[in-house]
């Protein structure tokens, strides 16, 4: 799981909340909007890659029944 936080610097850190070792920052980036879409691009790749259970997407069939 990723969350993006806020450094005392300004800037924004994407950072692995969920991996093998605590608060691994993956990417900084200068606006919360380029680390928000960097962390959406990054989750969607790898809910393809893997079993495709980390994020439910708009119009993926959900409600269907």
């Amino acid at each position: 799981m990723m969350e993006v936080l806020r450094q005392r610097d300004g800037r924004y850190a994407v950072r692995d909340i969920g991996g093998v070792a605590l608060d691994d920052v993956l990417a900084v980036f200068e606006s919360l909007h380029e680390a928000e879409a960097w962390r959406l691009d990054r989750a969607l790749r790898d809910d393809q890659i893997h079993d495709g259970l980390g994020l439910l997407k708009p119009g993926g069939g959900q409600g269907l029944g």
